[in-house]
Parts: C-alpha cells; sequence; structure tokens
C-alpha cells in the first residue's frame, strides 16, 4: 500500500519518469529496508552461479521481450505505446542514464522482489506470492500512463519474482533487470 501511495505521489509531483522512479525507487527501498525483517546481507551475498544465472535470465528475458514486443507492434495502439516507452530514453542526459537506471532498477528490486514477493510467498506460496507480487509491481506502473507498460511489469515481475524464489538469492534478478 505504501508503494502504491508513494509512486501515485511521486506521479502528480515530478514530470519526468525517470527521475520520479528514482525519487520513488529510493524513498520506498528505504522504507523496506527499514521496516521489513529479512535476511538482506544474505539476500544480495553475490556469488558467480548468482551471476550466471542472472546473466541467463537476462538472455532469456530479452529474447522473450523482442518476441513479444514483435508481435505486440502488428497492432497500431499497441506500437505507439511501445514507440512512447522507447522514447522515454530522450527525457534524461547520457551521463546520468546508468547511474539513474542502477538506483530505479535496485529499488525495484529490494521493494518488489524482496520486501513484498518474499512475504507474499510465505503466507501465500510461491506461485500464488510471485503472481501476487507482480500484479502489485504492475500496478505500481499504472500511474505512468502506458497500458502496455502494465503488462510488461506483470510478465517480468513474475519472472523476476520466481527467480528470487527458485534461487532464494536477490542476485540473480538484480543482474537479469540491470
Amino acid at each position: 500500500v505504501v508503494a502504491l501511495l508513494v509512486q501515485t505521489a511521486f506521479a502528480l509531483t515530478v514530470a519526468n519518469v525517470w527521475y520520479r522512479m528514482g525519487a520513488s525507487g529510493l524513498v520506498l527501498s528505504a522504507f523496506a529496508l527499514a521496516r521489513v525483517r529479512l535476511d538482506w546481507r544474505a539476500l544480495y551475498r553475490p556469488s558467480w552461479r548468482h551471476f550466471a544465472q542472472g546473466t541467463v535470465a537476462a538472455a532469456v528475458m530479452y529474447a522473450v521481450g523482442a518476441l513479444v514486443t514483435r508481435l505486440l507492434t502488428a497492432s497500431p495502439a499497441l506500437a505507439a505505446q511501445i514507440v512512447e516507452l522507447y522514447g522515454w530514453k530522450r527525457m534524461v542526459p547520457d551521463a546520468l542514464a546508468v547511474p539513474l537506471l542502477l538506483v530505479i532498477v535496485l529499488g525495484e528490486e529490494i521493494v518488489w522482489r524482496n520486501a513484498v514477493t518474499l512475504p507474499l510467498a510465505a503466507r501465500l506460496g510461491p506461485w500464488r506470492g510471485a503472481l501476487g507480487a507482480a500484479a502489485l509491481y504492475a500496478l505500481a506502473h499504472l500511474p505512468m500512463g502506458v497500458p502496455f507498460l502494465l503488462l510488461a511489469a506483470l510478465g517480468a515481475g513474475t519472472f523476476w519474482s520466481a527467480l528470487v524464489l527458485k534461487t532464494r538469492s536477490a542476485v540473480p534478478a538484480l543482474v537479469s533487470h540491470v
């Protein structure tokens, strides 16, 4: 609930989508780290195996994303939304793009894949927890104003949540997301 409220508040006050996502990522990850009792050090303890799993997961996500995008661009309405999303790349200076992207991705992983997914999976079971967390993650993208983004967030969020649950580590999903 806090995440959805923060996302909406920033949507109403910060016009640039990248700055909005970065600011909400900082606020929400600080809140999650302070309020959600998880073994954060263990979750983010890197290993070569986790980096390899994340790299393979990224390749799978890239291939599936490219295929889905290709199929969906047959619809003029969806193609326009995809063009709009790719247009967001021009909204941030090149020098800030990578640091801001890293803040956004790390914030999303801390909040959605860890602080939300893990407790939900503990209560509802792994599949319902992953799907529930992914649905909330998709809803958090509602203030962005691009319906296609909700579908993309639902699919990617489910994949990354399942990856965290399967590997018992936050590192593969973080590597894949980056």
